[in-house]
């Protein structure tokens, strides 16, 4: 479920109409909502000044949401680097941003889930490792998605680095780079060796590109 995504009903502004609605409709069909994405913060997290004061607002606030659909965890991109901001400096903004977040984030009960994106951070498993050690809670976390990485690495070296800092699953395919891809092209076998080492007991969410439609069948 996406909040604040330009076309989603769910928006700060309409929470308090949706919310009973979606917890009705989710009693209804027995679908519990499991988690949610915090699309595109009017601030920036990796920022400083009042850009990063609005996206932790935001986000806090959106934290709390999450919490009242039944969310245990919350997708979390951080904000966009710029040729003004320089790369210590949004590593040090997000390290704190997050350190104030897990406040809200361990009220909640909701965890937030940093994902790897094509946005020029944090850009090896190693250093989301040290990133998220250095903020050092437990309600912030990986969401591991392998179509993302394998564009430019492997992905079942993130999921053995990352281990238990993992607490959501994209299972999303890409095959080629960056700017010219296709799908499939993972070899998810090595990434399952992971998964069966222990390390990340929860759900997997399977993405499937439109294009899979003429492979699977309208039913995809």
């Amino acid at each position: 479920m996406y909040l604040g995504e330009e076309k989603s009903p769910l928006q700060l502004n309409t929470k308090e109409t949706l919310i009973p609605e979606i917890n009705r409709l989710s009693g209804q069909y027995k679908l519990p909502v499991v988690s949610l994405v915090h699309w595109q913060c009017t601030g920036n997290l990796l920022s400083s000044g009042s850009s990063q004061r609005i996206s932790i607002e935001q986000t806090c606030e959106g934290l709390e949401i999450d919490g009242k659909v039944g969310a245990k965890c919350t997708l979390h991109t951080l904000g966009a680097m710029t040729p003004e901001l320089y790369y210590d400096e949004a590593y040090e903004n997000a390290v704190c941003s997050l350190k104030e977040i897990a406040a809200a984030a361990e009220k909640t009960g909701v965890a937030v889930a940093v994902e790897f994106m094509w946005n020029g951070y944090l850009f090896s498993p190693l250093e989301m490792k040290r990133f998220l050690d250095e903020i050092g809670s437990k309600f912030i976390g990986f969401y591991f998605d392998p179509g993302n990485m394998a564009a430019f690495q492997y992905p079942q070296h993130w999921a053995r680095i990352l281990g238990s800092d993992i607490k959501m699953v994209h299972m999303k395919d890409w095959k080629g780079n960056a700017l010219s891809g296709g799908w499939p092209g993972l070899y998810y076998s090595n990434v399952k060796d992971q998964y069966r080492r222990g390390l990340y007991p929860g759900l997997a969410f399977i993405r499937i590109h439109r294009s899979c439609f003429d492979i699977y069948g309208s039913n995809c």
